[in-house]
């Protein structure tokens, strides 16, 4: 990234907002893990924030599935934790 450097030379931080959008499978997660560690070594990028954190949404849409938490019903508070958390817990 031409940018780094300069983000280098004047301290400031370098962080990824909407980084990715990935299935909450196994897949997903090793992807998810291999770009937290691809930011961090390469930009020394300590924040990543991933499209959709929360996923509510309908199943009939074409990017259904690629929350790190899925929430059908968040007004019930019944959530499940997908893998890519797991991931991010470890990496």
């Amino acid at each position: 990234n031409a940018s780094w450097p300069a983000l280098q030379r004047f301290g400031k931080s370098y962080w990824s907002s909407e980084e990715a959008s990935v299935p909450a499978d196994w897949g997903g997660a090793g992807c998810w893990g291999r770009l937290l560690n691809q930011n961090y070594v390469r930009m020394n990028m300590t924040a990543n924030i991933a499209w959709s954190l929360v996923w509510s949404a309908y199943s009939n849409l074409d990017c259904f599935g690629n929350g790190l938490l899925y929430a059908f019903q968040p007004w019930s508070g019944k959530f499940s934790v997908n893998l890519p958390i797991w991931t991010t817990a470890h990496t």
